[in-house]
Order: C-alpha cells, then structure tokens, then sequence
C-alpha cells in the first residue's frame, strides 16, 4: 500500500540509453514498507481507496517511491475504455 503525495510529478526514464521525459505522473509514498514496489511490479495498475484503477506502474525510485502514470493517459494512448 502507499500514499499518493503527487499527482503532477515529473521524472526522467532512461529506456535503451535513450531519456524520455515523463511529465505529470502520479508519485506514490511507501505506506508501510521501505519500497511501494519492486522490480517486476511495472505494468500493475494502482487502485484508489475505492478499488479504481488511477494509474499504470512503471517505476520505482531510489527513494522506494512508486511512480504510476495515470490511467486516463494510458487508456487514451491505447484507444481504449471501461
């Protein structure tokens, strides 16, 4: 579990050598671990309290933060809805 603290958050991905910038995403604090996620978990989807999905999981940082891009975004890019 975690705890959204940003949902404009902005970070670089590096993918094959390449840097992409990866703007308003959804940054997610550790609730009760050291790290919301790990290595493997990208691609999860991250529900809200109410069990909707709000974001896609791409990343974890240095910090054990989640970063999740919003699903409206990825929903939007892959012509698809619910």
């Amino acid at each position: 579990t975690g705890i959204v603290t940003n949902t404009h958050y902005h970070d670089v991905c590096n993918i094959n050598g390449k840097f992409y910038q990866a703007c308003n995403q959804i940054l997610i604090k550790p609730a009760n671990a050291e790290k919301f996620s790990d290595k493997g978990d990208s691609g999860s989807v991250v529900l809200n309290s109410r069990n909707e999905i709000v974001g896609l999981l791409w990343c974890v940082n240095e910090n054990g933060e989640g970063i999740a891009c919003p699903i409206e975004f990825v929903m939007k890019q892959l012509n698809i809805c619910f």
